[in-house]
């Protein structure tokens, strides 16, 4: 019996170890491997909008207005699968010291110098499982 484990196991061995690492692949800003975009349009537009993102320090503002964001980008990040999509345009306001304990928001410029802010939003659950919306000002 000890023999048939024995040769069972010294077969199945090579499937599962490795004698070395595998090569990491190179990755910028992904950690959960490549993204998924509906179109190569898509791509390309997104990596041109986070390359014009400038992530400002979550000091409180000043500001006080009322300020209309609209939704261009989500990500959606489940179980080590990334999903990219253009956002459905729809508005949210916001007011600079407003708190929300549901999700997390963290402010940036665009290029162009308009505001904007991320809000996520973590699902409990054994995976990652995040959502994040992309909101530029109007």
């Amino acid at each position: 019996m000890r023999y048939i484990l024995i040769a069972s196991l010294s077969t199945l061995l090579p499937l599962c170890a490795h004698a070395q690492e595998r090569t990491p692949e190179p990755r910028d800003e992904f950690p959960f491997g490549r993204p998924y975009w509906a179109s190569a349009s898509d791509s390309a537009d997104h990596s041109l909008f986070r390359q014009g993102l400038m992530w400002e320090g979550l000091t409180p503002s000043t500001d006080t207005t009322m300020t209309n964001y609209r939704q261009v980008w989500v990500e959606s990040l489940h179980g080590g699968v990334t999903i990219i999509a253009r956002g459905d345009g729809s508005v949210m306001p916001y007011r600079a010291e407003q708190v929300n304990n549901w999700f997390s928001v963290i402010r940036f410029r665009m290029a162009d110098g308009r505001r904007g802010l991320t809000v996520s939003h973590e699902t409990p659950c054994g995976l990652i499982c995040r959502d994040t919306m992309y909101y530029v000002e109007d």
